[in-house]
């Protein structure tokens, strides 16, 4: 357990981390989900929605690779 400023800070920081890499496969089972019709009871999600969603899903994907690359 982290009892120093700076430890917690780095704690903070590195689960920031792997919640910015986890997020990308949430938003990947969202769109799906949000575009089933028989699932969403015939209100699927829109087409602006689902392609707003789906540009932040690959642009977190890519920011995740970068990260690594880069």
């Amino acid at each position: 357990m982290p009892h120093t400023t700076d430890e917690w800070s780095t704690l903070i920081a590195i689960l920031a981390v792997i919640n910015g890499l986890l997020a990308p496969f949430l938003l990947v089972a969202i769109l799906v989900v949000s575009s089933d019709k028989k699932l969403m009871q015939g209100q699927p999600s829109s087409r602006l929605g689902w392609s707003v969603v789906a540009i932040a899903t690959v642009a977190m994907f890519a920011a995740g690779v970068a990260m690594f690359v880069v």
